[in-house]
């Protein structure tokens, strides 16, 4: 199964189990119905933008990194962290959080120490 299946299968469920069409989902976020039947359908030949995502999952009370993540669509960088859901509450915790500079350089020292420990 292709991301933009298993992408298409989550977003078909979130629609389907608050009870709304591709039509009105696809009013409530600026596309034609026929945008939405593609991504549910796995049809499109391209993975939606990131706003696109970020749009369907506020709509359909979805995490925009778990969308983010079968799209393949975060950075380079942690593309690889958004398909672990230990990784995604991570950065869910962290966006929803007003960390100090401090806290932030707590946490990184932390990380970099943690992962010089696995590396022994």
């Amino acid at each position: 199964m292709s991301p933009t299946d298993k992408l298409g299968e989550k977003i078909r469920s979130a629609r389907t189990e608050l009870g709304i069409t591709q039509a009105q989902l696809a009013s409530k976020i600026g596309v034609v119905e026929s945008y939405i039947s593609k991504i549910e359908n796995g049809r499109l030949p391209y993975s939606p933008s990131a706003q696109t995502l970020s749009l369907l999952a506020k709509e359909l009370k979805l995490d925009p990194l778990d969308l983010l993540g079968l799209a393949e669509k975060g950075p380079d960088e942690i593309t690889p962290a958004l398909s672990d859901p230990s990784a995604r509450g991570f950065f869910s915790v962290l966006r929803n959080s007003s960390l100090s500079r401090r806290d932030w350089q707590e946490l990184e020292r932390f990380l970099r120490s943690r992962i010089e420990r696995q590396d022994d």
